[in-house]
């Protein structure tokens, strides 16, 4: 079930008035595309934002009377359905483009695909860059937010296994990844993960290490990573933050 400010046939749209919003379980959007529309002064956690992947999944920014695109910046208006890009407008909202008064962080951004073999525990890829990057392994997991599951890497693969979807994943403050698993037919099952690690000094991301990191990594079918500029705390303001920084694998 969905708790909507407005429900139309097309979006489940919530408002959210809080300093940072989270990935919640009763944002289901129930088949609907999810749009949650908060202040300019509002974050959002990155489970969260990367949630956001439906062609009309919003986050939506009310800033006085122009609303826009809390993490693309493009105008918005509301069409009687949902909120969808405005044709008429141009350029980026104003709001978008203003500086953050935080400090500027860099983030690693990180990408992966794997097939997992019947029978093997999942998350291996998962655990294996945790370790790599911070040196430890995976501290909690969950299927919302906060994360509030001890990490055991069976008791994942079992839930996962029974019901496979999106689980939010976390090794310390500043990391967070967002994974899900899907079966496939011979029994095996494909997992898809994004990773993003925080560093607040751009400088000490391990761009060189990577290619090693990840040649190093089981089973993996497709990769890519990224330098971002943000927060180091992983969550992400409605404003631009610099064009992202591909990383040679």
């Amino acid at each position: 079930m969905s708790i909507a400010d407005v429900l139309t046939a097309k979006a489940s749209v919530l408002l959210q008035d809080r300093a940072v919003v989270p990935l919640l379980a009763w944002m289901a959007p129930e088949g609907r595309a999810l749009q949650v529309v908060t202040p300019p002064t509002s974050r959002l956690t990155l489970p969260l934002s990367l949630a956001l992947v439906g062609p009309d999944d919003r986050w939506v920014v009310a800033d006085g009377d122009v609303f826009y695109d809390g993490l693309t910046g493009h105008h918005l208006r509301w069409d009687g359905e949902c909120f969808s890009p405005d044709p008429r407008a141009q350029g980026h909202a104003p709001g978008f483009t203003v500086k953050s008064e935080a400090a500027t962080g860099g983030q690693l951004f990180l990408t992966l695909e794997d097939r997992v073999s019947s029978g093997e525990p999942l998350a291996g890829v998962l655990a294996q860059v945790c370790q790599a990057v911070l040196g430890y392994p995976p501290t909690g997991w969950g299927r919302n937010e906060p994360a509030g599951l001890r990490w055991d890497r069976g008791h994942f693969t079992e839930e996962l296994r029974s019901r496979p979807g999106r689980a939010v994943v976390v090794c310390s403050a500043g990391m967070v990844a967002t994974t899900s698993v899907m079966p496939l037919p011979d029994g095996s099952h494909l997992e898809q993960s994004t990773i993003v690690i925080g560093f607040a000094d751009p400088s000490t991301v391990p761009v060189p290490q990577m290619s090693g990191i990840v040649a190093r990594l089981p089973g993996v079918t497709a990769a890519s990573a990224q330098v971002r500029f943000g927060r180091p705390d992983l969550t992400v303001e409605p404003r631009w933050t610099g064009a992202p920084v591909p990383i040679q694998l």
